[in-house]
């Protein structure tokens, strides 16, 4: 096999990389003798060829030293729309992102996407049948020439069909989330939205390859331009212990694009996916310290607040003394007064988890006060000030 980079001249018709006894006339035969595809994308259709049905020397030759594939299986990609040059475009891209990766893995051990090797490019000429067959599924093929890209086929499944998946185990009801029929991001989103309410944990190492492999690639001055759950696949769709492979280049670019930039194309941001994957990395503990968290600093925030206002510190002491003096009805009051006005339920509230957090008695009296408005249901106090007591007796909880 000739190492990754060997380029034709400009305009050739022949191979950008040749594999020996592998021939233009198998990968024809390949095509004509195919009667569904594999899979699609925007830019091609793939089939699998099985390693039986290469030449014994190529099963071994492709093979060779190739941890990512051992089975030997090949993935041929029938490019939609062919045209040489963009052909060109993305088997070149493929095999930068390659050698970046590659390289990148012999300088560190952090864990990183792979990028499945680029075999060969070839402009095919197949007979009517495949074309029509083609362009059924999917393609814009004139002519009877067909673009291919040949690259290894990792036996797996894409990221949105695994999440899919692990969601169905745990919400049924959400089969119109089927990833099969994803159009863009916001698909995505809805997915993982639904996803995230589940106990799933998406395992931290998945996250952190691709968050690798896109910094890798970017330091390699190398942008994608079409990340999505889509366009990752893990090996044998295994999440635990799992290996990531990015995958189709057709978007790759050596400038950062903008997302709606260029000749009517949109573009998704490289970062999008981490980004939207990250929440599912979270466990139900983490979650929940996160949010306490929040909660927390958000008090924390109106409580700094009350000491730049005298009011808030004299209803301070009129509540301080209610709680020694043990009167309920004092508390009731200052509610009352404070009801008609945003700012001053949150001053009240704000004092009252000063004082909870100033002496257990103290809590206790205030957390039994607090019960005893947000259960009840014939109270006629506005929706706001009684959903901010609810929010404060989770405060006083944590």
């Amino acid at each position: 096999m000739l190492k990754e980079g060997s380029y034709a001249e400009k305009g050739s018709q022949e191979s950008i990389e040749q594999e020996p006894s592998f021939s233009k006339e198998a990968i024809k035969h390949f095509l004509e003798t195919r009667n569904s595809v594999t899979d699609s994308g925007r830019s091609g259709i793939l089939f699998r060829i099985a390693p039986e049905e290469l030449d014994p020397k190529d099963q071994e030759l492709l093979a060779l030293g190739n941890e990512d594939n051992p089975e030997g299986s090949l993935s041929i990609k029938a490019l939609k729309v062919f045209n040489l040059a963009d052909a060109q475009k993305e088997f070149s891209a493929l095999q930068e992102a390659r050698r970046i990766i590659l390289k990148k893995m012999e300088s560190s051990s952090d864990p990183i996407f792979h990028i499945p090797r680029a075999i060969r490019l070839d402009e095919i000429d197949v007979d009517e049948k495949t074309e029509k067959f083609l362009n059924a599924n999917g393609a814009l093929i004139t002519g009877g020439k067909v673009g291919t890209i040949t690259m290894d086929w990792i036996e797996g499944k894409n990221l949105a069909v695994i999440l899919y998946e692990e969601l169905m185990k745990r919400s049924p009801e959400s089969e119109e989330l089927d990833p099969g029929s994803f159009r863009d991001v916001q698909d995505f989103r809805k997915l993982l939205r639904a996803l995230e309410k589940t106990d799933f944990v998406l395992p931290k190492e998945i996250l952190a390859q691709i968050k690798n492999g896109i910094k890798a690639l970017h330091e390699g001055k190398l942008y994608h331009n079409d990340n999505h759950l889509g366009n990752v696949i893990v090996k044998d769709g295994r999440l635990e212990d799992g290996q990531t492979f990015s995958i189709d280049y057709a978007d790759a670019t050596h400038e950062k694009k903008t997302i709606n930039e260029a000749d009517g194309n949109s573009y998704l941001s490289d970062e999008n996916m981490v980004q939207i994957l990250s929440p599912l990395t979270r466990t139900p503990e983490e979650k929940r310290k996160e949010r306490d968290e929040s909660i927390r600093k958000e008090w924390d925030e109106r409580l700094a607040l009350l000491e730049q206002q005298p009011k808030a510190q004299a209803q301070y002491k009129t509540l301080k003394g209610a709680l020694d003096a043990g009167s309920a009805n004092v508390l009731e009051g200052q509610l009352l007064g404070a009801s008609g006005s945003d700012r001053d339920v949150e001053n009240y509230l704000g004092n009252l988890l000063k004082l909870s957090r100033e002496s257990g008695a103290y809590r206790e009296q205030i957390s039994a006060f607090l019960a005893k408005h947000a259960n009840d249901k014939k109270s006629k106090m506005r929706s706001f000030a009684l959903n901010r007591i609810q929010a404060l007796q989770k405060a006083i909880e944590i």
